[in-house]
């Protein structure tokens, strides 16, 4: 598959513009406005005409299939496969994953974990284009991001293929350095022994009890996700690498990932998890990785 199937496939084959009027409002009948600030729009597939933002005056939108095409060449550089596309927040995000070919053996062979490329094109002025690279732990696809020199990288837009191919290498040189980093800290993290009592002093550490005053809401909540991360120690999914910093590790990016709750309902909840596991990163995860490795 191509970017621009990839593209039609997801829905972001649509042209982002911005408003020649500057954003305004009407108070008493009188309009006023602030004359250095426009919205972004478009008509978003299944969401019809849509505002995305507000921006500067000096704003100029990058399309999504100018923005999106320097993947192609990610792909014949490294053999990466397009895996899903989409759009987040009716637009004002979208988003390409790709999947590289190797996968991460660790623990004799006994856990694996993917890497991925989530590539993100903003609309609404709060990014430029980004690839942000994620780990996927097989077993429990847990998702793990950020924590070995994990900053986004950034590709700049030009016509000159030449360049981009050069920028496809110099960005799959920073992902592979990723990649072999993120293995040796997960041998590092195999290699320390957890019992099961020190596990739970990591848990107390890691969800401490407010400070002060705290309403008996507070004090059962923190309870409940002690328990929740005490039983995820010894779920089948860290059966493999039970009693390590790196099940300790798992049973909180599973957490996370899964059990933490969500505000909303029905399918609503669900996209929302989607949402969060897909842009960012998580600072329960990263206070973790920092405990356990101390």
């Amino acid at each position: 598959m191509t970017a621009q199937e990839a593209i039609k496939l997801g829905g972001l084959d649509f042209t982002v513009r911005v408003s020649e009027d500057p954003v305004s409002t009407t108070v008493n009948c009188k309009t006023i406005s602030v004359d250095s600030k426009f919205i972004t729009y478009a008509d978003v597939p299944g969401n019809g005409l849509t505002a995305l933002g507000v921006v500067g005056n000096r704003y100029t939108p990058i399309q999504n299939s100018e923005a999106f095409d320097l993947l192609n060449n990610i792909v014949d550089e490294s053999g990466a496969n397009f895996d899903s596309a989409g759009i987040v927040g009716n637009g004002r995000k979208c988003y390409i994953t790709m999947k590289l070919p190797n996968t991460i053996q660790v623990a004799g062979g006994n856990d694996a974990i993917d890497t991925y490329l989530n590539c993100f094109n903003s609309h609404d002025g709060s990014s430029s284009f980004k690839i942000q690279v994620t780990f996927l732990r097989l077993i429990c696809t847990n998702g793990m991001t950020g924590f070995v020199g994990g900053e986004s990288i950034t590709l700049r837009h030009t016509s000159n293929a030449t360049v981009k191919v050069a920028e496809a290498r110099e960005a799959l040189g920073v992902v592979f350095a990723q990649q072999q980093a993120f293995e040796d800290e997960i041998n590092k993290m195999l290699g320390i022994k957890i019992s099961d009592k020190e596990y739970k002093e990591f848990v107390e550490s890691l969800v401490p009890y407010p400070t002060g005053e705290a309403s008996t809401r507070a004090t059962n909540s923190v309870d409940k996700m002690r328990g929740e991360l005490m039983g995820l120690w010894r779920a089948d999914t860290q059966a493999n690498v039970k009693n390590t910093a790196w099940a300790a590790f798992s049973a909180v990016t599973e957490y996370v990932d899964w059990v933490k709750p969500v505000r909303g309902q029905g399918e609503d909840k669900e996209l929302l998890r989607a949402e969060r596991r897909l842009t960012g990163s998580s600072s329960l995860k990263a206070r973790a990785h920092e405990l356990l490795l101390a």
